[in-house]
């Protein structure tokens, strides 16, 4: 669970007390400010402890208390998609993968490595950082998109001098995250171009007490920035550095 955010938008099966026996761990539970919660007063919670989501320390397995879509029962309609949260998508994939026995590597515990691919999720949704379509020619947009592990999500970490990199894509390394026109501009948007030498194309990884990253662009000072919405396909700008969870990214090393 150490990708997820901290705070995660899902849609809940039901919502039941539990009396946590002794080898129950609870990895998530209501937030308090999403009280009350249901439509029908007779069937509403208006506070305590609900976890959502746990597992068993004497057995390697998860349970999910989440998923069902709101439904108008009258005209059949559904009202909401149950894979709508990029983060409880990432916390589903995660934990097949770590059931199956795999995974993500870990983090970089000192420089970022020169020759590893790396996936970068922010830590405001977690949602990854992906090429549009999984393309790699001129222009293509760099988005967020639930965290999925295909090469449109892995990145290298190339030197360039004084401590900043060009960020290739393991699609085509020779297609690098670009800030589009070398815009010096608030909310540039960003994209993949191939390597031409300028500021735009350079990265300065600062880590941070957590052991995230965050990226200064070098021609314009600005971070690289995730919105802080959960939307699939919302392409990454740049935005004056504030120390916000859309500019702290997690990277986990991939195999």
């Amino acid at each position: 669970m150490r990708r997820l955010a901290a705070r995660l938008l899902t849609l809940l099966a039901m919502v039941t007390g539990v009396t946590a026996a002794p080898a129950q761990a609870a990895v998530a539970s209501v937030d308090p400010t999403s009280f009350p919660l249901g439509t029908d007063p007779n069937q509403s919670w208006y506070s305590g402890h609900y976890p959502i989501l746990w597992t068993n320390t004497q057995y390697k397995m998860l349970y999910a208390n989440f998923g069902h879509n709101a439904m108008d029962y009258g005209s059949d309609t559904r009202l909401s998609s149950t894979f709508a949260s990029p983060t409880q998508n990432r916390f589903l994939i995660d934990g097949l993968k770590w059931l199956g026995g795999a995974g993500g590597g870990p983090s970089p515990t000192g420089p970022i490595s020169e020759t590893a691919w790396y996936s970068l999720a922010d830590n405001a949704n977690g949602a990854c950082v992906d090429a549009r379509a999984a393309a790699t020619a001129n222009g293509t947009p760099i988005q967020q998109y639930a965290c999925n592990g295909t090469t449109a999500q892995q990145f290298q970490f190339r030197p360039t001098d004084s401590g900043y990199t060009r960020i290739a894509i393991r699609r085509d390394p020779q297609q690098f995250v670009d800030v589009t026109g070398v815009s010096t501009a608030e909310n540039a948007p960003l994209q993949l171009w191939s390597y031409g030498g300028g500021g735009n194309q350079q990265w300065l990884p600062i880590r941070e007490a957590s052991g995230r990253y965050h990226f200064t662009a070098r021609h314009s000072g600005k971070c690289l920035s995730a919105t802080g919405g959960t939307a699939n396909s919302v392409q990454l700008v740049q935005r004056a550095c504030d120390n916000s969870a859309a500019q702290s990214f997690d990277l986990a090393a991939q195999p």
